[in-house]
């Protein structure tokens, strides 16, 4: 049960990793 929570956990932080990466890369775009 832990297990498969922090596996759901890992991929949560992932997906907010590649949203924040997105975001940057968004701002940076527009500054241009």
């Amino acid at each position: 049960m832990l297990r498969i929570f922090d596996a759901r956990y890992k991929y949560i932080e992932i997906l907010v990793l590649i949203k924040k990466k997105g975001d940057i890369h968004r701002l940076s775009y527009l500054d241009f």
